[in-house]
């Protein structure tokens, strides 16, 4: 399982479209996958080693570029590297995401 971690102070209202931990994270569903990123390349001006993950999404229910978002993935967090909508221009249709591995 995939989702996009965000810290959320305070209560959420009831319809909110995701769930809020006792741990003040609001954790929205992902429909992703995940593979590794192949050789250590430059992206952004940020080191992507072999160790880190791709992650390409639908979109998610929240823009996904806060600081402070991660990814979670079978439980473990993960940080964002970068995020990417795709395609670059328009209207997305899918994210794509770098992640520490």
């Amino acid at each position: 399982a995939c989702f996009l971690v965000r810290e959320a102070p305070g209560p959420a209202p009831v319809t909110s479209p995701w769930d809020v931990g006792e741990d003040g994270l609001a954790t929205y569903n992902l429909n992703a996958v995940a593979k590794g990123a192949a050789g250590t390349t430059f992206v952004n001006g940020k080191t992507i080693f072999e160790t880190d993950k791709i992650v390409v999404c639908g979109v998610p229910a929240v823009v996904a570029n806060i600081a402070t978002d991660r990814i979670r993935i079978d439980g473990k967090m993960h940080e964002i590297i970068t995020s990417t909508p795709i395609p670059a221009a328009g209207t997305p249709v899918a994210w794509r995401f770098i992640i520490k591995g």
